[in-house]
């Protein structure tokens, strides 16, 4: 069986060289090439070079980080009492609304419909369901990636400069730590597809 399997690839690759192959450097048109193409990168487990980054990103990340999520003690007063100093906290809120402005209104209008809709999954502790969530996520990259990054680390420093210093320390004793890493993890590989897809 596994020779047979072998034969089948092997003839499948050969008529997809046979038909990408042509005399000029400029490609051949999609229409011509899908038909073969995406079927032998199929079988090879390759994914279509045209394939939604973003959304494979998104889905990843949001697996990777759903756990997380979960282990937030979302029903704490600390998100209530964010200690910051008035005229800090308006110039952060000025940095997110200036990169409000630079994104694109459709992809705006699906992430808050996301967020809508994640909203009204919520269990009693305060958080989504999974595809919910998953949906926030790719639709937030999606936005995110449609404005300049110095937009966005404009509103990241600004965040960062108004949070209490010991907060990162005091949220991670909140929550499972092993769940947090593997978040952090996953959120550096999907902000580099967000950052690749500008």
């Amino acid at each position: 069986m596994a020779l047979g399997n072998k034969a089948l690839l092997l003839a499948v690759a050969l008529v997809a060289v046979r038909y990408l192959q042509q005399p000029a450097f400029v490609p051949p048109p999609l229409r011509k090439a899908a038909p073969v193409a995406i079927p032998a990168a199929a079988l090879l487990g390759a994914s279509p070079a045209f394939a939604d980054k973003i959304g494979d990103a998104s889905k990843k990340f949001a697996a990777a980080s759903y756990p997380f999520l979960k282990s937030v003690p979302w029903d704490s007063d600390l998100y209530a009492k964010f200690p910051a100093e008035p005229q800090k906290t308006l110039k952060a809120i000025d940095k997110a609304l200036v990169m409000a402005a630079a994104m694109d209104g459709k992809a705006l209008k699906a992430a808050v419909e996301a967020h809508h809709k994640a909203i009204g999954s919520m269990d009693g502790k305060g958080v989504t369901s999974q595809s919910d969530y998953a949906a926030v996520v790719d639709a937030l990259g999606r936005v995110i990636a449609g404005v300049p990054e110095k937009l966005t680390l404009d509103v990241f420093y600004a965040f960062a400069d108004i949070s209490p210093k010991t907060l990162p320390e005091y949220i991670f004793k909140t929550v499972d730590g092993g769940a947090a890493y593997k978040a952090a993890g996953a959120f550096f590989e999907y902000k580099d597809i967000i950052k690749a897809a500008r």
